[in-house]
């Protein structure tokens, strides 16, 4: 702090505040990119940005960014910026030609193109966000976010090509031996395992890696491929995963924890303990904040009201018999 106090360099404070950033001290690193930002530091600015998008602060983020680009027509960090903003609000053909335009000026970005890929998957253009991931991990093989967006994208895919599958395959399982703690690239290679039938394989993976590893996301993929095989043994992973989280009533700050409650919810409905299902899903809403991602509490509002359909069928039929 002392050394920061007798240094008037852009650079230093620049790099002083990152430090800051990386330290958590939101408050006192937006002090010195303002301060710095307002001296005319573009990079400085980019971090306000930044900070703005990451507090949902759009409206900040969007004048920050609109000043940048009319002053910095040549910034490819600003069009990267300004595609990760219309990203962020959903608006996915903006946000791909400003990718484009960023990439007229950096064409060897492995995070613009895997950027493109992100907004062509949110389009549900399978094909373009495969071209364009193809091509960020062309530039950078371990570019974390190109290789899950790959992968789901061919994992959701009805028609599964086994070739690239395999390729895939390929590709995760060299990027969990360089970074064996990876929780997400487990996972998916677990689950590219199984589609591959080599399910056995997964389950092994995912067996050994959370003896290091306690994560509710790979107890409930654990809960996945064993469905197939133990129903039981299937149940008692996804328990595994709720109980990480602290139980069912915190589970829903957790997303892997969640979707094992989902999971679960599907599995006693399929054996027809109807009951059950309908206590643990009214469990999981009613302690489910408010902040929590709607999607997962809309499917756990329909998976109710599947049940109340499903018990109220049963009840009909068995009056039909009596009669």
């Amino acid at each position: 702090l002392k050394a920061h106090k007798l240094s008037n360099e852009t650079i230093f404070k620049y790099r002083y505040g990152e430090s800051l950033l990386y330290e958590g001290c939101i408050d006192k690193a937006t002090e010195i990119f303002t301060e710095l930002g307002n001296d005319g530091d573009t990079d400085s600015l980019l971090r306000l940005a930044e900070i703005s998008i990451k507090s949902e602060n759009y409206d900040n983020a969007k004048t920050i960014v609109e000043k940048l680009i009319s002053e910095n027509k040549e910034n490819w960090k600003v069009y990267l910026l300004a595609g990760t903003l219309s990203l962020t609000e959903r608006n996915f053909e903006q946000s791909i030609r400003y990718y484009r335009n960023a990439l007229d000026y950096k064409q060897n970005s492995s995070v613009i193109y895997q950027s493109l890929a992100i907004s062509y998957y949110c389009l549900r253009n399978r094909k373009k966000s495969l071209r364009e991931n193809l091509k960020a991990l062309h530039l950078n093989p371990y570019n974390i976010n190109a290789l899950l967006t790959y992968t789901d994208t061919i994992l959701e895919d009805d028609n599964q090509n086994q070739k690239a599958l395999s390729n895939i395959a390929y590709k995760l399982d060299d990027y969990v031996q360089a970074f064996p703690d990876e929780v997400n690239a487990i996972t998916r290679l677990a689950h590219v395992y199984d589609e591959t039938n080599q399910a056995n394989k997964g389950i092994e993976l995912l067996q050994n890696k959370s003896k290091s590893i306690d994560n509710s996301g790979m107890w409930n993929d654990l809960g996945v491929l064993w469905e197939k095989r133990k129903s039981k043994t299937a149940m008692a992973f996804y328990q595994r995963a709720i109980k990480l989280s602290g139980g069912v009533e915190k589970s829903s700050n957790d997303r892997g924890a969640s979707i094992a409650v989902l999971n679960m919810v599907r599995m006693l409905i399929d054996s027809g303990s109807y009951k059950e299902a309908e206590e643990l899903i009214e469990e999981f809403i009613e302690n489910s904040p408010e902040q929590y991602h709607l999607k997962d509490e809309v499917v756990g509002k329909l998976a109710l009201n599947h049940i109340r359909v499903r018990v109220f069928q049963n009840k009909i039929q068995d009056r039909k018999s009596v009669v």
